[in-house]
């Protein structure tokens, strides 16, 4: 939570997703942080779309 809020400062685009139960290696959510990461890098590396905004609500 600590990072999220120094990149949310620092206006740094970011994705926090939470997992109930999940370590620090997400070692039982491995197939859904795989989609997830494919998707960002599709999103915002491959397809080269801006990145979302950083200005609060």
């Amino acid at each position: 939570m600590n990072m999220a809020l120094a990149l949310q400062k620092a206006q740094v685009p970011y994705w926090l997703v939470m997992f109930e139960g999940g370590d620090h290696g997400l070692n039982k959510f491995d197939d859904e942080v795989d989609e997830m990461v494919k998707y960002w890098f599709d999103k915002y590396l491959k397809n080269n779309s801006t990145h979302p905004d950083t200005e609060p609500d």
